[in-house]
């Protein structure tokens, strides 16, 4: 039986598919910051999120200033675009089950104590992510918040040789 929808959360799906389908574009930045991409992915990013985009039946992004730009460069109406935020619910979530790690380590070496609250970004390092932003918001609401939770950042970077914080 064929499937209902088909749902791509990267920048890529199959291009004879009979069903409806949803695709999740975080962002365009090649269109934004040129000198990130060698121009041959550039054009490879643009082309395909095109065709992507045309095809599509609906378009799932992660913030209002990414539809804004998906729109601006991608010519697509507003109305095929829907805004869904990355974050957890912890109301929603199950606290009952724990998943046993071997010690996990920061950049410096130290052990982190995983079983009380933190923050956790997973992604890859590079300026486009607004780390930097991130990790200000961060320490002014830790300044503000003395038991607040840890800040967690896991990936590697994007760029070599790169500056990311």
């Amino acid at each position: 039986k064929p499937c209902d929808a088909f749902t791509s959360y990267c920048t890529s799906m199959p291009l004879f598919v009979h069903a409806r389908r949803i695709f999740t574009l975080h962002d365009v930045y090649y269109y934004l910051e040129k000198s990130r991409y060698p121009f041959l992915q550039r054009i490879y990013l643009k082309l395909t999120t095109k065709l992507y985009v045309y095809q599509t039946d609906r378009i799932i992004t992660v913030s209002d200033f990414s539809k804004k730009t998906i729109c601006k460069y991608l010519k697509v109406d507003t109305t095929k675009i829907s805004v869904t935020y990355n974050f957890v619910i912890p109301s929603q979530t199950k606290h009952d089950r724990y998943i046993h790690f071997q010690k996990i380590k920061d950049f410096y070496g130290n052990s982190l104590d995983i079983t009380k609250p933190y923050f956790l970004y997973i992604g890859n390092i590079q300026p486009g992510k607004n780390i930097k932003g991130m990790v200000d918001g961060y320490h002014k609401f830790a300044t503000n918040n003395p038991d607040a939770p840890r800040l967690l950042i896991i990936g590697k970077m994007a760029i070599k040789d790169e500056k990311a914080i």
